[in-house]
């Protein structure tokens, strides 16, 4: 089962036995209801994202979304603007792709209940509470502890941690870019957790960057940059030695690395001008 990001897109591309699968993640929609909550009026950006998602999908070929959780955004009720637009959201992708699979996240608590009986049925959406799992790669969240099942996956894709990393800039301020993660596991660490799962040798985990483009979320190369989620709390995921990769497929190094080299140079970004 092969697999590459989009370029320019936090959107994972794989393949399976001629079917093409275009997985996403934390779109956490309606979050502009918390903003307005305190004060900041912001346009709904579910339409401009549904766009960038459909174009993508058009122009990669594939048939089926997987949404690797936090689909909403509020926890943990449901916001009249969630119910409005979680359900048009996937309308607009619909009649481009076949299946929907949803991996649901911390924040899509009564996600289920914004789509009717005929809505699931036409879309042929399906929920997943744990994991979805599809030849040699496992989708899940990462909020909680995921089934043995998917750990046995040579590719273990997840995301809640929103990574970024940020770019100092010299003048006391830095700018923040979204970001891949590409990590190996810690061998003796999950036979601990998982006593009768046998590794892929050529295991890896993907850290997805999120689709809501506000997010800042979590900057890899920061002292106080701290990875979410069991697995990662509890020294599963080889963090210090993850590659990272800006979403137009720059490789940054590793994360060890970025987090020294921060502390003693100043980076000058090519997205701002001089």
């Amino acid at each position: 089962m092969g697999h590459q990001p989009v370029p320019d897109l936090p959107a994972l591309l794989c393949e399976h036995r001629g079917e093409r699968i275009m997985a996403i993640a934390d779109l956490h929609l309606g979050i502009e209801e918390q903003y307005r909550k305190a004060g900041a009026h912001i346009a709904s950006g579910m339409e401009r994202t549904a766009k960038k998602v459909l174009g993508a999908i058009k122009a990669n070929g594939a048939s089926r979304l997987v949404v690797v959780g936090d689909i909403k955004h509020s926890i943990p009720w449901v916001s009249l603007q969630e119910a409005r637009e979680v359900p048009r959201f996937f309308e607009m992708l619909s009649g481009s792709v076949e299946r929907i699979e949803m991996v649901l996240g911390n924040h899509d608590g009564d996600l289920r209940r914004l789509f009717t009986k005929p809505q699931i049925t036409r879309m042929n959406i399906r929920f997943h509470a744990d994991a979805f799992v599809l030849g040699e790669c496992a989708f899940f969240h990462g909020h909680k502890w995921p089934p043995e099942k998917a750990m046995s996956k040579r590719y273990l894709v997840l995301s809640h941690n929103h990574p970024s990393v940020e770019l100092p800039q010299g003048i006391g301020m830095s700018i923040y870019q979204p970001c891949w993660l590409r990590a190996g596991l810690i061998p003796e660490r999950v036979k601990k957790h998982y006593p009768d799962v046998e590794l892929d040798p050529e295991h890896e985990v993907i850290v997805m960057p999120a689709m809501l483009s506000e997010a800042r979320g979590t900057a890899v190369n920061s002292a106080r940059g701290k990875l979410l989620g069991p697995r990662v709390a509890n020294g599963l995921v080889d963090v210090g030695n993850a590659r990272v990769y800006l979403l137009d497929g720059t490789q940054l190094g590793r994360v060890k690395d970025l987090r020294a080299s921060s502390r003693s140079i100043s980076w000058i970004s090519p997205y701002v001008s001089p």
